[in-house]
């Protein structure tokens, strides 16, 4: 007899989406969380399920101006105020919920001012956010910082408008936010692009499908089609690791957009210990790196290899002239059987993956 385990949900948060939901993130205050469809980032409160916060909107007056989407959003891991979103144009935003009601604008320049938003001072006065009931009706409210309507009085210290928060910036980049009082400014992390490399595929494959803050909350790692990157809060300008995890697919770009494997949403995590990254690939083959030893390995789920206790052999895609016994043609690959999804241990090696309808659980070798 099958053990079968059922789950009922306990509360329902329903009627603030239009499009489908792309992210869930429950915020270090364990008292509020965000909910992301393609176009918006609500902020909710765990108690309240009828009413949101819109906290970034992206969506254009006339639809048909629309050029990039919302593709991840995630808070930061001790700073209660701070979240990132990326974009579908390689952009990622870490924002702050100091600096706006709504988190949809950037700017570069530092200004040693407060930020002003309709001659309030998000600084010192009350600031105006943007009620959305469950019925799509908006409504204005003024708040003081620590304090927002309808989302009960933060714990002391660790107030809603508190310092660290992140917002979107709207051309789909990522806006990292200090911590500083006076200053309420986000940054936008974005590599400058190529011109030699721009091709018909560039937007496509650049467009971002996962980000993760580290657990130490110093770096943060983003997905895109072809490559994990990893940024360091304090350095927007460029990713102080770029890892390829299947750059032999460069040249099957065209096929991958016929059959629209292009547009797969790989996700990423971390290691507990922030030292090791992974991510999935196609053939069922997922990617692992090591951040200290720059070394990366090729793995394979599946149940012919994922014998109880059995070790798992790396893998290698050959891209040309004579195949090893051991290698397998990047034309012979499955593109049907992919790894979207990863997750890992917080505290342990143990590690999950989803290939298709299957789940492997993987433990770290134990003598």
């Amino acid at each position: 007899m099958d053990l079968m385990v059922e789950a009922s949900p306990r509360r329902i948060f329903a009627n603030a989406h239009t499009y489908h939901i792309n992210s869930i993130s429950v915020n270090s205050d364990h008292e509020t969380y965000l909910s992301a469809d393609d176009l918006r980032i609500n902020l909710w409160h765990l108690e309240i399920t009828d009413r949101s916060f819109n906290i970034v909107d992206i969506k254009p007056a006339n639809m048909e101006e629309l050029t990039e989407v919302i593709t991840a959003a995630e808070f930061h891991p001790h700073q209660c105020n701070v979240f990132v979103y990326s974009s579908s144009k390689g952009t990622i935003r870490l924002c702050d919920m100091r600096s706006s009601a709504l988190c949809d604008r950037h700017s570069k320049s530092v200004k040693k001012r407060p930020h002003f938003i309709e001659n309030q001072c998000a600084c010192r006065g009350c600031v105006t956010y943007v009620l959305e009931t469950a019925h799509g009706s908006r409504e204005c409210h003024q708040v003081t910082p620590y304090l927002l309507p309808g989302l009960g009085t933060p714990r002391a210290g660790r107030g809603l408008l508190g310092p660290g928060a992140a917002r979107t910036h709207r051309h789909g980049a990522v806006v990292a936010c200090g911590r500083r009082r006076d200053l309420k400014q986000d940054t936008v992390f974005e590599e400058p692009e190529d011109p030699s490399s721009r091709s018909f595929f560039s937007e496509i494959i650049s467009s971002i499908s996962d980000v993760k803050f580290s657990h130490s909350g110093r770096y943060m790692m983003t997905r895109d089609y072809l490559s994990v990157k990893v940024w360091d809060l304090n350095m927007e300008s460029r990713p102080v690791e770029t890892h390829q995890v299947h750059e032999y697919l460069r040249s099957k770009l065209c096929s991958l957009y016929e059959n629209d494997c292009i547009f797969d949403k790989f996700e990423c995590c971390w290691s507990g210990s922030d030292s090791a990254i992974m991510t999935g690939s196609y053939n069922n083959f997922f990617r692992m790196f090591d951040r200290n030893t720059r070394r990366d390995v090729t793995l394979e789920a599946s149940r012919e290899n994922s014998k109880p206790r059995a070790s798992l052999k790396p893998r290698k895609v050959c891209t040309g002239g004579k195949r090893k016994k051991d290698e397998i043609s990047v034309d012979s690959l499955d593109f049907n059987k992919k790894i979207l999804h990863t997750a890992w241990h917080p505290a342990g090696n143990v590690i999950a993956v989803a290939a298709t309808n299957n789940l492997y659980i993987f433990q770290d070798k134990v003598n």
